[in-house]
């Protein structure tokens, strides 16, 4: 099954609530990593479970279906988000693989 990622660039401040608006938005899935890490790499560091990260910076990447539901759906959390980011949230597919 192919995905569509929203990520987000925002503060830690701002991390907890955009996470748990993307949760009641209807995101299947939702990551919390330090903006600083490289994305092709494995983070450093992992927050525990149940605790907020203290980067200052934060990416948040949401998974939703790849359907129109899904894109409505990433759409909308990406519109609503949008001032709460240091840049414009992006919307891309992503293929399945092994997690």
């Amino acid at each position: 099954m192919a995905w569509l990622e929203l990520t987000l660039l925002t503060d830690r401040e701002r991390a907890p609530l955009i996470e748990a608006a993307l949760e009641l938005g209807g995101a299947l899935a939702v990551t919390v990593e330090d903006a600083a890490d490289d994305p092709d790499q494995d983070p450093v560091l992992e927050p525990a479970p149940n605790q907020t990260p203290l980067w200052q910076q934060t990416r948040i990447k949401a998974l939703f279906a790849q359907d129109a539901e899904g894109e409505r759906l990433a759409q909308a959390a990406a519109a609503a988000l949008a001032d709460q980011c240091f840049e414009p949230p992006g919307v891309d597919p992503l293929e399945d693989r092994p997690w």
